[in-house]
């Protein structure tokens, strides 16, 4: 298989793989979650959902850019779906911001969760995270 071969390969298994995908969402659309919107961050696209946010599982916590002392940090709660990645809407939470080495986090982060309807077992992983990621001589606890 030659280079150009190879790229076609790729892009056509690319457009398998969005097809699937949007078959998937329009499913949602159709059925459950007429309420699904994209999301654009950046380069990424999500896809999110209000009715979803108090049926999320999963986490991923992090920084907006690293660029400062104090970069901004995240949390995108999201449920995956028949293969397909839907996140709460809104998509993403600002919990707190990174801090000698670590991360502190703001007031009333769980108050903004718990009103969007996210799980408690979603904040408490949350929580988990920040006892973990202390800022450098922070003894203090965060619950």
């Amino acid at each position: 298989m030659n280079n150009e071969e190879f790229y076609i390969d790729m892009r056509k298994k690319e457009a398998l793989e969005k097809a699937k995908e949007y078959e998937v969402l329009l499913n949602l659309i159709q059925g459950d979650y007429p309420d699904i919107k994209r999301y654009r961050d950046r380069d990424t696209i999500r896809f999110c959902s209000t009715k979803i946010n108090n049926k999320v599982n999963n986490v991923e916590i992090e920084h907006g850019s690293r660029l400062y002392s104090d970069d901004p940090l995240y949390v995108w709660t999201s449920i995956i779906i028949d293969g397909v990645r839907v996140y709460s809407n809104p998509p993403n939470f600002y919990i707190g911001e990174e801090d000698r080495g670590g991360d502190s986090p703001i007031i009333g982060w769980q108050e903004k969760l718990r009103k969007a309807s996210i799980p408690d077992t979603i904040i408490l992983k949350i929580e988990d995270y920040f006892e973990k990621n202390k800022p450098e001589g922070d003894e203090e606890d965060y619950d």
